[in-house]
């Protein structure tokens, strides 16, 4: 089963290498075996990701590795702060694809298919993430106002996307 799925995830791995976009760990040995299909998500919005996915595919990606520090309940311990660069932007990109040695084939070519739909859906959509150095949040903003933010301008964010 572990050799199966290893091959499947490298096939999968390797159908999506042309969008930069998706990134994963693509490991050569064998000591991987791809128990969980996780990858990072670059310049764009997860978050939409994963809804366009399920809304309009019905494929269910989950985001996974919650760094403790996140959790309510380790913040209520004080345990809410935490200076961790690498799992904070690890978290925030990250993405894990249905992956199981019981998916057919064909069951992968959707997903697969789907996950490219949904980049080219999401490149299209004229939506960004934007850093607030104010606040230290990202916002997803279209981008007629990324230019507004960059020069210093406050838009109205009132205003209906089509109403540009």
């Amino acid at each position: 089963i572990n050799s199966e799925k290893r091959s499947r995830a490298i096939q999968f791995i390797d159908a999506l290498s042309n969008f930069p976009e998706l990134v994963f760990l693509r490991e050569d040995s064998a000591r991987h075996n791809y128990h969980l299909l996780v990858g990072e998500i670059i310049g764009l919005n997860r978050d939409a990701f994963i809804r366009r996915m399920a809304n309009h595919h019905g494929i269910q990606c989950v985001v996974q590795y919650c760094p403790l520090y996140r959790y309510p309940f380790y913040k209520k311990l004080g345990f809410g702060q935490a200076n961790c660069p690498n799992t904070d932007k690890f978290f925030d990109q990250m993405i894990s694809f249905p992956f199981s040695h019981l998916l057919r084939d064909e069951e992968i070519d959707i997903i697969l298919d789907s996950t490219r739909e949904t980049v080219h859906h999401l490149r299209a959509s004229h939506w960004c993430l934007v850093f607030s150095p104010g606040t230290r949040t990202f916002a997803s903003l279209p981008h007629t106002f990324r230019l507004e933010i960059l020069i210093g301008i406050r838009p109205n964010l009132r205003r209906s996307r089509g109403k540009m």
